[in-house]
């Protein structure tokens, strides 16, 4: 499971994951909404590729421009972007605009100036309280798969201590 991979001494406990399980719930997120999730932490990391940086202009390098480029012009790179509609794809963009915005890692180390938590106040307000929930929860998500490629077994990074810290 979740916790399988962590060292005993600072394995999350059932307490923290009950709270991370009930912010997931409080996301709500439908079936069409956990697809535009999955398909943006997939294409979230295609957008970090050098190939696909490479290849777009200078003035949108950034993560956010080459995975909506990825999605509007190349879907193909991105099989479960096929069926996505205009309403999904512009959560993802949304999303990624947030994330340009607030970035929750830094938060969760204290390394964010209150401007950056009025701006993301600011884009919660004016893009809905859907687009809010689902950026964070994508942010979450982003953080559980932190060293996802040391060990298959489960989330290194989201021990108890960032675990406590998150759903603080």
């Amino acid at each position: 499971g979740f916790v399988q991979a962590q060292p005993e001494g600072s394995r999350l406990s059932h307490d923290v994951w009950s709270r991370l399980q009930r912010f997931v719930s409080w996301a709500d997120l439908g079936p069409r909404e956990v697809h535009a999730m999955v398909v943006l932490l997939v294409a979230r990391g295609l957008g970090k590729t050098g190939a696909f940086l490479k290849a777009m202009p200078a003035r949108q390098r950034t993560e956010g421009e080459v995975v909506m480029q990825l999605l509007r012009f190349m879907p193909k790179q991105v099989p479960s972007s096929v069926l996505l509609d205009q309403e999904q794809i512009d959560l993802i963009d949304k999303s990624l605009t947030t994330h340009a915005v607030f970035n929750l890692a830094q938060f969760l180390q204290g390394e964010t100036v209150p401007h950056h938590v009025q701006r993301l106040k600011v884009v919660a307000q004016e893009e809905g309280e859907m687009v809010f929930k689902f950026s964070l929860l994508a942010l979450v998500c982003l953080l559980c798969g932190i060293r996802g490629a040391e060990d298959p077994r489960g989330s290194l990074f989201v021990n108890q201590a960032q675990g406590l810290t998150m759903v603080l």
